[in-house]
């Protein structure tokens, strides 16, 4: 099991950390596009079923 504290101290020196980061690749991208769209549409969906219940 890790100590609690160093998993802090790790958490803490990735907000601080100044090296800049790599663009996202376009892969990425287009997955976290995807993902979002089926997240919307499963809460329009969600929203359907909930009128026709009442």
């Amino acid at each position: 099991m890790p100590n609690p504290f160093e998993a802090f101290w790790n958490i803490l020196k990735t907000l601080v950390d100044t090296e800049p980061k790599a663009p996202m690749h376009v892969g990425e991208v287009m997955s976290m596009w995807t993902y979002l769209t089926m997240i919307n549409e499963a809460i329009r969906c969600e929203e359907i079923g909930l009128i026709k219940i009442r």
